[in-house]
């Protein structure tokens, strides 16, 4: 686990999106500390749609990139755009009919998968 994952443990999130910054700094090709850094602003309450973005144009075909995106799409009010990311995830696997199943493939918060709940929902 790395260091940021370890301050995302102890909640010490500013801790943690400093070394994520720093990673990307460091890498800026790889996906991973956008979504990492990405998901803590969301945890935070700072919708941050850069980050997932970003990580979705490094890895086009990652869904943890996609449903991040849809959800924080979903929060700031653009709920026809979410829909669309989230009925496209939908397609490639049924599971993402389930939120408890994509909490538990991503390793969510409970902020990240009650705003994927009420994007779900949106789809009834």
């Amino acid at each position: 686990m790395s260091r940021a994952g370890l301050y995302h443990d102890l909640h010490q999130f500013e801790n943690a999106i400093f070394d994520l910054t720093h990673a990307i700094t460091l890498d800026p090709d790889n996906h991973c500390p956008f979504i990492n850094r990405g998901e803590l602003y969301f945890v935070r309450a700072e919708y941050n749609l850069a980050d997932f973005r970003e990580a979705l144009r490094l890895k086009p075909d990652f869904p943890m990139a996609q449903a991040d995106l849809a959800i924080t799409l979903h929060k700031l009010g653009n709920t026809s755009e979410a829909q669309k990311l989230w009925r496209q995830l939908i397609e490639t696997d049924t599971q993402y009919r389930d939120v408890t199943w994509v909490k538990a493939q991503f390793r969510w918060d409970d902020a990240l998968a009650d705003e994927a709940q009420k994007l779900l929902d949106s789809l009834q």
